[in-house]
Order: structure tokens, then C-alpha cells, then sequence
């Protein structure tokens, strides 16, 4: 995480020799150390919030293990890779936004809702591209893994948009330091994956099982949607 108060030393090369008078130790009052221990509950919740949706995705695996056949198994292991082929690009556009937007807060002060629409605007075409590209590629793909139809990899061409997009918003509010509202988005996809699935194997359709992973990366991103407009 970028920390956009710091210079990291380079303004000290312009600075003259400091004074050698003698300093006092300043003592810090009991609110001071209050404020000082409310700025960690903010990245705290965040690092609690990864964790709990790590957990919530042990789960996931553990309880598709006892359920699904194994062609099942495949085909959701499947997309779980591309899933994670995904995250290099989504993961590292988070970081760049949320160094960024860190940067113009440290600037201005001020959250930039302007720098953010234009960098969603920008990320469009290169989405749609990709998603054209599945699109007449799936049935390729269908062949190659040798998946009777190719339904599941035409219900999961919306994921790389919503991943993008979902990386965004989640990298700009983190930016801001709102780490619980960028948690909460991290928490309510694995949650719902685990839901989805849970649901869907409980009421015997088990050949949709696919379908939790494109509609939990649907609520994370709309999750991180509905905090960036709080």
C-alpha cells in the first residue's frame, strides 16, 4: 500500500542541518493514543475480512470435494483456474488504483470520483475484447475439455468484465482508506459462492454448480459498487 503522506526520505536530501538545541520529550495524552490506535482498526478489519474469506473459500473446496462427481469437480476446477489466471491481471490493477488514488488523496485531499470513471470508461473496451474472444471460443474450449455443451463457458463470460471492474472499485476504496467497505466486498463474494453452491446442491442440480462462481464475482463487484456509492 502506497502511503501518500510519505516521501520516503527524499525530501530530507533538501533539508539543512537540523538544530542542536536540546528537545523535550513530549508526553502523549490519553486521546492522542486513542486516535493513534483507531488508525489500525480500519487495516485491521481489512486483514480480518481477507482472512474470513479465505476460510469461507476453504470451505467451498472442502464441501465440493464430498459432492460433486468428478467431471463436476473438473469443470469447477476449471474456471477456478482461469478464476485465478484472471486474478494476476485484477490483483495488480487493484494495486495500481489504489496507489493512485492514494496519491491524489495525499494531493488534494479529496477522493476523486473523476479519476475513477475515467479509468472504468478506459478498461471497457479492453473487457469487451476479451469477452468477444471467450464468446467465439467456447465452443473450442468446449471440445478441447471435452464438456457436453457449452453453456458453462457462456454463463462465465461476464467474469473477466466484472472482475475488472470489481478490482477497481475495491483498489479505489482502499485507496481512501476505507478498508471495511473493501473487505466487506471480499466476504460477500466467497459468502455467496459457498451459498450458491450450498443451494444448488441441496436442490439436486448439481450440473449448475458452475454457476456460483460468475454470480459471486457479480455480488463482489456489485458489493463494491454499492460501497463506493455510500
Amino acid at each position: 500500500h502506497y502511503w501518500e503522506r510519505t516521501r520516503h526520505g527524499l525530501h530530507l536530501r533538501a533539508a539543512t542541518k537540523t538544530s542542536t538545541r536540546p528537545q523535550t520529550k513530549i508526553t502523549q495524552t490519553q486521546p492522542q493514543a486513542i486516535w493513534a490506535l483507531g488508525k489500525y482498526i480500519e487495516p485491521a478489519t481489512l486483514i480480518a475480512f481477507g482472512v474470513t474469506a479465505n476460510i469461507l473459500n476453504l470451505v467451498y473446496n472442502i464441501y465440493l470435494t464430498h459432492t460433486l462427481n468428478l467431471a463436476q469437480f473438473g469443470l469447477i476446477s476449471f474456471f477456478g483456474s482461469v478464476l485465478m489466471l484472471i486474478g494476476v491481471v485484477t490483483q495488480a490493477m487493484s494495486s495500481t488504483v489504489t496507489n493512485r488514488t492514494a496519491y491524489r488523496l495525499g494531493q488534494t485531499g479529496e477522493s476523486s470520483h473523476y479519476f475513477l470513471n475515467v479509468l472504468l470508461k478506459r478498461t471497457l473496451p479492453f473487457a469487451l475484447s476479451f469477452t468477444v474472444l471467450w464468446i467465439v471460443a467456447s465452443s473450442f474450449l468446449a471440445k478441447t475439455f471435452r464438456v457436453e455443451s457449452s453453456l458453462p463457458f457462456w454463463f462465465f463470460t461476464p467474469v473477466l468484465f466484472l472482475s475488472l471492474y470489481g478490482s477497481e472499485l475495491s483498489g479505489w476504496l482502499s485507496g481512501l482508506h476505507k478498508f471495511t467497505l473493501a473487505g466487506i466486498s471480499l466476504v460477500a463474494e466467497a459468502a455467496s459462492k459457498l451459498l450458491i453452491t450450498f443451494a444448488l446442491i441441496n436442490l439436486g442440480v448439481t450440473s449448475l454448480v458452475y454457476t456460483s462462481i460468475p454470480l459471486s464475482v457479480a455480488v463482489g463487484a456489485l458489493t463494491a459498487w454499492m460501497g463506493v456509492s455510500f
